[in-house]
């Protein structure tokens, strides 16, 4: 199978940058789109090729390309909104000291705002959180923000933020053995998927294509947020995966849904170690109890840090972002974070199956957007001008010219199982 252009190595960043669908949802609503400073598609290339790699050791290799990037923007029909991300939910505040990422997805973000700025609010918080920012450091507002469990970073605008753990996106050596040789049981692996919204299933899609069988639990009171959205995005996600809920309030459906945990290959979550443990799920038992488990965990800064957070704070916490014009930051994509998470952590599963298991593989969605955000710096070789008697754009660098590419999305294979469809057959087989 040919490799579409958007990802074809010997071209100019620029280039590739404006194939991908990323450049269209980055910059100015009524501006140009940005070519950033960094060759940022050449990191997002780095990290579909070791997927493409690991999937080929594994026995069934992928063929990926950039539009993984802006799949749900497709579905969404998003586009570039400068300091506001793509969906509306996150925007970069100016403060007395620096730039604030703050991300307001759900009601209840909304409804703590006056508790975090200590003050009665009467019209649009946003205006509040605008005022506030102008009076405080911006540090001392995203931690009285964490403590609230309010998704607010401090955006690092002056360059990649440096990361504390160890580089867990770069690229790997392979091992030469195939996936079926190291389960020996003849069958496909098990990946029970406790993930939501993007990141952690978008893992839990990855190995389902590459060949494991996937087990969507989720809970009666709580189910998966993505449910909500773009049906066709949901469905590109899950098609072909068994869906199971359970009531995570009942003591009996917790016990059987540790009894599913051992039954897995794969385990993979996106839940603070506090929320397992009210579930009565300790991580290290699991695995003591199932060796050879790989257990996948997708958190916004990582399992030690109980702060909160989604694609477009914790990519700004990362540097993950661009510049209008005047120098000011702009939003880079729609979530990013997200899906470079998401791919990093199935990286990281398939690296455990095929070395027989019994790992951790710790995601955190702003370690993961920092290993783009510190992408090589590329020069200001490239041009952007509207196309002739269009609302598009080109790019040309090297003598060549490039549309700029919209999102664009996959087709699914199939509609996604409805919640709970599967979860009698399952649970008679695998907890019998």
């Amino acid at each position: 199978m040919n490799r579409p252009p958007s990802v074809v190595a010997d071209v100019h960043p620029a280039l590739r940058w404006a194939s991908s669908g990323l450049m269209a949802l980055s910059g100015l609503a009524d501006g140009p789109p940005v070519v950033p400073r960094r060759d940022f598609a050449g990191r997002l290339d780095l990290l579909l090729r070791r997927v493409e790699r690991l999937s080929a050791a594994w026995g069934n290799p992928l063929i990926l390309d950039q539009h993984l990037f802006t799949e749900r923007a497709a579905f969404l029909g998003l586009t570039r909104r400068g300091a506001v991300s793509c969906n509306g939910s996150c925007r970069l505040i100016r403060g007395t000291d620096g730039w604030l990422a703050v991300n307001l997805p759900r009601p209840d973000d909304l409804e703590l705002v006056p508790a975090w700025l200590c003050r009665e609010i009467d019209g649009d918080p946003w205006t509040a959180i605008a005022a506030a920012a102008r009076t405080e450091p911006v540090a001392r507002l995203a931690g009285r923000a964490a403590l609230l469990g309010l998704p607010v970073a401090v955006a690092a605008t002056s360059g990649p933020a440096a990361r504390a753990t160890n580089d867990r996106a770069a690229d790997a050596a392979v091992p030469s053995c195939r996936g079926e040789e190291r389960q020996g049981e003849g069958r496909k692996p098990l990946v029970i998927d406790l993930s939501s919204l993007w990141a952690g299933p978008l893992c839990a899609h990855l190995l389902g294509w590459a060949g494991c069988r996937v087990v969507k639990v989720e809970s009666l009171g709580r189910p998966d947020g993505a449910r909500f959205g773009p049906a066709g995005f949901y469905d590109l996600l899950h098609a072909g995966h068994d869906s199971v809920s359970l009531d995570f309030r009942d003591g009996n459906d917790r016990k059987t849904l540790r009894r599913l945990l051992l039954a897995a290959d794969v385990v993979i979550e996106g839940s603070r170690p506090r929320a397992l443990t009210q579930l009565g799920i300790d991580r290290d038992a699991v695995m003591a109890a199932r060796p050879g488990l790989t257990w996948v965990s997708v958190t916004a800064y990582g399992r030690g840090d109980g702060r909160i957070g989604f694609g477009d704070d914790t990519a700004a916490a990362a540097g993950l972002l661009a510049a209008d014009g005047a120098g000011d930051p702009v939003f880079l994509g729609d979530a990013l974070a997200d899906p470079v998470a998401g791919l990093t952590a199935a990286a990281g599963a398939l690296e455990s199956l095929l070395a027989g298991g019994g790992r951790t593989v710790d995601v955190s969605l702003a370690e993961a957007a920092a290993f783009v955000a510190e992408a090589p710096t590329i020069g200001p070789a490239a041009s952007v001008r509207r196309r002739p008697g269009t609302c598009g754009w080109t790019v040309q660098a090297d003598g060549i010219r490039t549309p700029v590419a919209p999102p664009a999305a996959r087709t699914p294979t199939d509609r996604a199982a409805p919640m709970g469809r599967d979860t009698r057959a399952v649970l008679a087989e695998l907890c019998p």
